[in-house]
């Protein structure tokens, strides 16, 4: 009985282990990615005065896109940021601004920004 007691508390304290330390990988993937955010210059974002929205490359161009998009009416950007962030991707990745005309148009009528 006292072996099985003894490999139990065994396993939980290898348990607990793994559990900190996927705690603290995840804390310095976090603190990576905020480090990472800081050191890129503010031309990167869609708005650098507030450095919100970054499109350093495609993907985060179209991540800011559908952003857009998944936030109407909730906490996301008003109508004028929604038109800054556009004319930003338009600008930088007029590729992706392109390929994404569907979700430019869809997010032009969601913020009613069509003319």
């Amino acid at each position: 009985m006292r072996l099985i007691s003894r490999s139990l508390s065994t396993g939980r304290r290898k348990v607990a282990e793994a559990a900190a330390c996927i705690a603290a990988h995840k804390t310095r993937r976090v603190s990576r990615r905020i480090s990472a955010r800081r050191d890129m210059p503010a031309g990167q974002f869609a708005l650098p005065a507030s450095r919100r929205y970054p499109i350093h490359d495609e993907y985060h161009a179209t991540l800011a896109l559908s952003h857009l998009l998944r936030t109407v009416g909730r906490t996301g950007p008003q109508p004028v940021e929604a038109k800054q962030v556009l004319s930003a991707v338009r600008r930088r990745w007029p590729g992706v601004y392109a390929c994404e005309a569907d979700l430019v148009k869809k997010v032009k009528r969601t913020h009613k920004l069509l003319r």
